[in-house]
């Protein structure tokens, strides 16, 4: 295992290491129990890949997650391991009156267009994009159901998509 810095609050506290277990990482991270959510990113020379929110264990709060190459890619060389409250973790949500305009494949460019009421945000190498849910409607993006989730964003429903840098959908 390789040890990585630990940073919250602005410190260093805790413990982080790595290991390559091709063609998986292993990223664990521990620290010093506090309430709230705490959620554990992989920060790299590029940007912050999410590895997950901690969980408690007696004393401490922590968290193991295998990620393959391609979901720590967006980060680039990992630097750190950053633990943040559950609150900060995401950039905020900003509207998207060309939806088809975020992306440069054809595929989901098409896809996207003509859709209303979509909204976006983009954080640690990777984006995501949220269409409005409409039981009278068809879903959206068939091929990408099984990266879909389904979120309340400002008081409404949302079928959430999540892609990397490369527009391959990621869960």
């Amino acid at each position: 295992m390789e040890e990585l810095p630990l940073l919250i609050e602005g410190r260093r506290e805790g413990r982080a290491a790595m290991a390559h277990e091709a063609p998986y990482t292993r990223l664990t991270a521990a620290v010093p129990f506090r309430p709230g959510l705490w959620c554990a990113w992989a920060e790299g020379e590029r940007g912050r890949v999410r590895i997950g929110v901690l969980e408690p264990e007696g004393q401490t709060l922590s968290i193991c997650r295998r990620l393959s190459r391609q979901a720590l890619a967006p980060a680039g060389a990992l630097q750190c391991v950053r633990v943040l409250p559950w609150e900060e973790r995401e950039a905020p949500w900003k509207s998207a009156a060309q939806p088809e305009a975020l992306f440069q494949g054809p595929w989901l460019r098409n896809r996207l267009r003509g859709l209303r009421g979509v909204l976006c945000r983009e954080s640690g190498g990777w984006r995501e994009v949220a269409v409005p849910y409409r039981a009278e409607e068809p879903f959206p993006l068939p091929a990408l159901f099984c990266f879909a989730r389904l979120q309340d964003i400002r008081g409404r429903a949302y079928w959430v998509f999540a892609f990397d840098v490369a527009e391959e959908p990621i869960f």
